[in-house]
């Protein structure tokens, strides 16, 4: 049980020094919101990691914070070679969500999902001018 300020200690860690570890799981270890937001942080700087475990942590399934730590991972897991998209769209995001009210974080999010989808489709056809509009969302 690390609780949330061994989850800040853990994602300082991962956004410093990680370049192997590919998944984590942190179930059942009482992190909250405040957990996951510290590894929605690190996830700005750690692109290696592409699954993190967060069940059973106080986390609303449809929280905006879950939703974010869930785009990220998938783009980590996406195209590792592409890091200026990914790079960009991670830090305004994140950013974005952690300054604001959390209904109107909701609404952020739900807007950045389907701009970062566009930017995913965009990279996968090689689509450079269609990932950069998809990015100017922001």
């Amino acid at each position: 049980d690390i609780g949330p300020k061994g989850a800040a200690a853990l994602a300082s860690a991962l956004a410093r020094n990680n370049n192997t570890l590919q998944a984590l799981g942190l179930g059942n270890n009482n992190i909250g919101v405040e957990g996951a937001g510290a590894f929605a942080a690190a996830l700005r700087h750690n692109h290696t990691l592409h699954t993190l475990d967060v069940k059973d942590n106080g986390i609303p399934r449809r929280s905006s914070i879950r939703a974010l730590l869930s785009k990220m991972l998938e783009f980590n897991a996406s195209d590792p070679g592409d890091e200026s998209l990914v790079l960009g769209l991670q830090e305004e995001l994140a950013n974005l969500v952690g300054s604001l009210p959390p209904d109107v974080a909701e609404a952020v999010v739900m807007q950045a999902e389907e701009a970062l989808k566009q930017a995913m489709l965009c990279r996968r056809r090689g689509d450079k001018v269609g990932a950069a509009e998809a990015e100017g969302v922001f």
